[in-house]
């Protein structure tokens, strides 16, 4: 049997679209085509979660890239220009400006990026309410000092003078923040959106935020207090995507648990009844033909075999069932099986249940480290050590391959965004660890990476 996996989008009886994660496979018996069969599973809910996440994770890094520009910014036009440049390149918006309020009540546009610059050519905005063209959201934000948002443009009635210009510019979805200086509104951050409902509440609290910064920038410009309110800006926001990142690989867990479950427990069951009908069938002779039949049942079990395997790559049950030892020697002693190479386990005698979030953690650390070791190093033997000693979990992972720069591979998978070591050293943080790894090519010692968690109230 053959299979493939693959995510797709599927329209529905109703119309709507829908994400699946679809699995096609085709039987063979004695060589000839015997059937197919395909098994679609809704993933619409997990991929939704996993754009909004992507989107908050990317208004984060926005906020904290605003920040730092607010510190370096040598005038507020420049800083004006790339707080829309970088909430336009780093969120998921097509279009930002920053208007400020003329002597006449005309709404002055001072910076733009994105879309919104087309759309903008020739726009009259007013924050008169008397005037059709102060009845939209920047005028509304402008006269009453908080966010006005409009999720449906096409249809609000609010904004009918600029519907004309929107649908040619594709905008879906609005959203207008004052501005302030010296506590007094003098303008307004808006944002489009090609995306009917795009801006959330907790979207909208975020880029209330932004605004208040930008607000902040423009009434403390030129003052050193500016500078220690940004960084401490900097410092929230790269703590709230720290969050968000564990946030996303709880999510991938999660994923990964259901995932091997239903390996496990809907295919795995339907293949092992498929085998025991096959042999079942040789038994008492049906059909004239126990060879084929016999071949059909040595391919169920080879491909039960394997979605055993995927099963247990996606989520090894041991580290649910038994805890984090038995689950990382199972994993050494088979993945050094297939490898050939000679596996070690050290230590891991009397160790307590450890917090889920840093079992996992050990878990996929150990290994990504033991497939780079498989896939790189050359070596003929690896030692996995697990220790616990004054309050702090330590696991290391040594082999006696080839050895490699890990300060040049540590620099090249932050330019080329390589996910291996990078992951590993993220999913230690996240968990409230550290990672290390040693490597000397030139004396061709092996390697070594090396990952410690304190265990508040754990002593060895």
């Amino acid at each position: 049997a053959t299979t493939e996996t693959c995510e797709e989008v599927i329209s529905g009886a109703d119309g709507e679209e829908r994400t699946c994660l679809t699995t096609r496979g085709c039987l063979q018996i004695a060589g000839e085509r015997a059937g197919v069969f395909a098994i679609a599973r809704d993933i619409s809910a997990r991929k939704a979660a996993e754009r909004r996440l992507r989107r908050l994770s990317g208004f984060f890094n926005a906020l904290a890239l605003t920040n730092q520009a607010i510190m370096h910014a040598e005038s507020a036009e420049a800083l004006l220009a790339r707080a829309c440049e970088i909430v336009v390149r780093h969120g998921e918006v097509d279009g930002a400006w920053i208007g400020l309020l003329d002597a006449e009540g005309w709404i002055r546009v001072v910076a733009d990026s994105g879309s919104a610059g087309e759309y903008l050519t020739g726009l009259r905005i007013s924050i008169d309410a008397q005037r059709e063209e102060g009845h939209g959201p920047n005028g509304a934000a402008m006269r009453d000092g908080r966010p006005a948002i409009c999720n449906d443009f096409l249809t609000d009635p609010r904004t009918r003078p600029w519907q004309g210009r929107a649908r040619a510019a594709g905008i879906r979805a609005s959203a207008a923040f004052p501005v302030r200086r010296a506590g007094a509104v003098v303008g307004v951050f808006s944002l489009y959106a090609a995306q009917v409902g795009f801006f959330d509440q907790e979207l909208i609290e975020l880029l209330g935020e932004l605004a208040s910064d930008i607000s902040f920038a423009l009434d403390k410009f030129g003052d050193d207090s500016r500078r220690r309110r940004a960084e401490a800006g900097l410092q929230g926001a790269l703590e709230r995507l720290h969050e968000v990142s564990a946030r996303l690989i709880g999510v991938q867990e999660d994923e990964r648990r259901r995932l091997a479950r239903d390996l496990h427990d809907d295919i795995g069951q339907n293949l092992t009844m498929i085998k025991i009908v096959l042999l079942g069938m040789t038994q008492s002779g049906a059909y004239g033909a126990n060879e084929e039949i016999r071949e059909a049942a040595e391919i169920a079990d080879r491909t039960l075999q394997r979605v055993r395997a995927l099963s247990v790559a996606l989520r090894p049950p041991q580290l649910d069932d038994l805890g984090l030892v038995p689950a990382l020697r199972a994993h050494l002693d088979t993945t050094c099986h297939h490898a050939g190479i000679k596996a070690s386990f050290v230590g891991g005698e009397g160790l307590p249940r450890v917090p889920e979030n840093i079992a996992i953690a050990c878990f996929r650390i150990a290994q990504e480290a033991l497939n780079n070791v498989v896939r790189h190093a050359r070596a003929t033997a690896v030692v996995l050590e697990l220790r616990l000693a004054d309050g702090v979990l330590a696991l290391s992972l040594r082999d006696d391959g080839c050895g490699f720069d890990a300060a040049a591979a540590f620099a090249h998978a932050a330019r080329a965004r390589s996910l291996g070591l990078l992951s590993m050293q993220e999913r230690a943080a996240l968990a409230g660890g550290q990672l290390a790894v040693l490597s000397a090519p030139e004396r061709r010692v092996g390697s070594e990476v090396r990952v410690t968690f304190p265990l508040p109230g754990a002593m060895s």
